[in-house]
């Protein structure tokens, strides 16, 4: 999730449209390959996006309610606190950076209580959560917010190695629509944007 997105003008246009062309070919082969699945098979893929996607919405929505009730001690640089929990920011490459764990947000009240859900029920990858000032080296009331939901591990199909499972992924994007994102082989150093909206590192 990019909770400020942007637009890169000039040169970079060029390799944008290349990318909105690969995220689209990215979903179109998920489509196709849904398609060429037993109609039961299919369902259950595309039903296994739906519900990672909703997952994904719930923490996403979550974390955006704590950075919009805490903006000011995020600006200023500070730990947020609710509820008894604290979560303070890591330096990471000179930037502050705060990584809430889903047990924060839930104790927080940011989520429901009772959420156990902390690993991706596709691949057992954990979800991660981090969100940062921008642009680095603002100042208080002129920093914006950026951060990301994470699944800390590809979705491969039926647990083939170096395999994406279309199917899936391209259950989740449009789902999820333009705050969902993928690393792509093009580029898998960071993760792009549904539609070329947003572009992060891959971490």
């Amino acid at each position: 999730n990019n909770f400020k997105r942007g637009s890169r003008l000039g040169s970079a246009r060029q390799k944008g449209n290349a990318l909105v062309f690969a995220m689209l070919g990215l979903v179109i082969t998920g489509l196709i390959a849904a398609a060429n699945l037993e109609p039961t098979r299919a369902a259950q893929k595309a039903q296994a996006g739906f519900v990672e996607a909703t997952i994904l919405q719930s923490l996403r929505n979550a974390t955006n309610e704590a950075i919009y009730e805490n903006v000011a001690a995020l600006q200023a640089g500070n730990p947020f606190i609710k509820a008894g929990v604290t979560v303070a920011p890591v330096t990471v490459a000179g930037q502050l950076v705060w990584r809430p764990s889903i047990a924060d947000l839930t104790a927080m009240g940011y989520l429901s209580t009772g959420w156990t859900t902390t690993s991706s029920a596709i691949n057992e990858a954990p979800y991660s959560i981090e969100f940062a000032r921008t642009p680095a080296g603002c100042v208080a009331a002129a920093c914006a917010i950026q951060g990301r939901v994470l699944i800390t591990a590809p979705i491969l199909a039926d647990g083939q190695a170096g395999t994406t499972d279309g199917a899936i992924i391209g259950s989740i994007l449009t789902t999820i629509g333009s705050d969902s994102g993928v690393s792509l082989l093009t580029g898998p150093a960071n993760i792009t944007g549904y539609g070329n909206t947003w572009l992060a590192p891959n971490p």
